[in-house]
């Protein structure tokens, strides 16, 4: 390999993976908003926003790391010419996600008893657990999110979640400005609302992202060799894996 062979490797690797940082950062930035207009509330909202936060986090990451396959199952397929591999990955990606989601809503009447194990006071655990059931109700919107995201950066188009990223944390400043403090005329929710901005950030941005993905040229190709490799079994190994080489290309 030559000098500028390597040269251009790092180019093509920074190109991908510095939108997956600044989108990282928009998160970061998210979870430092949240806790400065929570802080407003006073200390029990904050200890209870900061605990249900934690332990929500800790339950969702479990979602989180089951659809984080689909990044590396899609970049496979993509860098071997399978378009029918990538949409199996794909769509068996949002079917988990469905399942996950119905996870969630399982966890949904246990956020009390999973709060009182905390041992903290019982003003503290009531908010925590209210926070707790709201974000578990967005769990649709998330994995969705979470799945097209690592489609994306299946296919080495890291700037489109990255310009999600930033529009979710957009939308979570203005959703909890609204409903923390009962601002322009909105419910006034106090804690219940930085779940709900939270809840409804994902929820938009999660579809929305899904909705740009169906457009997209890269999940039409992968979709249609999938269907191709189901639908028709019987057809010569050579036509199919033709079909699906040309889908890729075009994405």
């Amino acid at each position: 390999m030559t000098m500028t062979e390597v040269d251009r490797s790092y180019k093509h690797i920074a190109a991908i993976t510095t939108p997956v940082a600044l989108g990282q950062l928009s998160y970061t930035a998210m979870g430092i908003i949240d806790t400065a207009m929570v802080g407003r509330l006073g200390v029990t909202a904050l200890a209870g926003v900061g605990l249900g936060h934690i332990i929500t986090w800790w339950f969702l990451s479990l979602f989180w790391g089951l659809l984080t396959g689909v990044n590396t199952l899609v970049a496979q397929a993509v860098g071997a010419r399978n378009g029918r591999g990538a949409g199996v990955a794909l769509w068996q990606g949002l079917y988990l996600g469905i399942l996950c989601a119905a996870g969630m809503l399982v966890l949904w009447p246990a956020a009390p008893w999973i709060m009182a194990l905390t041992g903290v006071s019982a003003e503290v655990q009531a908010v925590a657990a209210s926070y707790m059931q709201i974000r578990l109700l967005g769990g649709v919107g998330l994995m969705t999110l979470t799945v097209a995201d690592n489609f994306y950066r299946g296919v080495g188009r890291t700037a489109i979640p990255m310009w999600c990223g930033f529009l979710k944390l957009f939308v979570n400043c203005g959703c909890n400005y609204l409903l923390i403090f009962g601002a322009f005329g909105a419910p006034r929710l106090g804690t219940d609302g930085a779940a709900a901005g939270t809840a409804v950030a994902n929820v938009t941005i999660g579809f929305l992202l899904f909705a740009v993905l169906s457009c997209d040229g890269s999940f039409a190709a992968s979709t249609t060799c999938w269907r191709r490799g189901a639908s028709s079994p019987r057809a010569s190994a050579s036509s199919s894996r033709s079909a699906c080489r040309s889908a890729c290309k075009r994405s």
